[in-house]
Order: structure tokens, then C-alpha cells, then sequence
């Protein structure tokens, strides 16, 4: 049996999987659909595995020091009147960013393609 894997991120890619299973009847084939819910999932992504995923990908060493440097041993300072104080950030991603929903579509594709197998 032949699955094709597709991971949607974003309410705009509805039409994108319309467009899908329509062909998919136009060509007599079958469609299973699964959806599932990942809220908050990059939060909880296993960073010694993510590191594992970026080494496995080919993309230039500058950047994957970057990406391990961002959200490795991050901090926020918290002020309150006067006084400041330093927190570390042990979950999520930074607001506006990008990269965290790259960053796990890579951490979720690796688990299918184990699942897979």
C-alpha cells in the first residue's frame, strides 16, 4: 500500500488539499485524511533529537549553529518597576518567527518516516 505523507501547517493550505482529493477522484484513487492537533507541539520538541535532525540535514554548518544558538539556553529579562531580573526560557519559540514551524515540520517528517518503517 502507498501512502503519501503530507503535513499541513497553516488554515490557507485547506484549498491545497481540496485540489488533492479531487484529483485523487478524478483518477479513481483513495484518499485517507487524517488531521491532528499540535498545538504548542514545537514547545515540546526533544532539542537532543532536533540537533540529531539538523546534523542528518544538508544545509550550511553557519546556520545550524545559528538555529542551536537561538533557541538553546535562551533568556528574558523581566522587569518589574525598578528592579530586573534575568529568566531562562525553557519552551516555545520566539513571537513573528518563522523558523520554529520549519523547524518542526523537519522533527514531525523525521517521526513519520520512522513510523513508517
Amino acid at each position: 500500500m502507498e501512502f503519501i505523507t503530507i503535513i499541513f501547517t497553516a488554515q490557507g493550505s485547506i484549498l491545497c488539499l481540496r485540489n488533492i482529493v479531487e484529483k485523487c477522484f478524478t483518477v479513481n484513487k483513495k484518499v485517507h485524511i487524517v488531521f491532528v492537533v499540535l498545538l504548542k507541539a514545537f514547545d515540546n520538541v526533544n532539542w537532543k533529537v532536533m540537533i540529531k535532525i539538523l546534523k542528518m540535514i544538508i544545509i550550511d554548518y553557519r546556520d545550524k549553529i545559528i538555529i542551536r544558538k537561538l533557541y538553546k539556553h535562551q533568556t528574558t529579562s523581566i522587569i518589574i518597576k525598578e528592579s530586573k531580573r534575568e529568566a531562562a526560557i525553557r519552551k516555545g519559540g520566539r513571537q513573528g518567527c518563522n523558523l520554529p514551524p520549519l523547524l518542526f515540520n523537519m522533527y514531525i517528517e523525521k517521526a513519520i518516516n520512522e513510523c513508517k518503517e
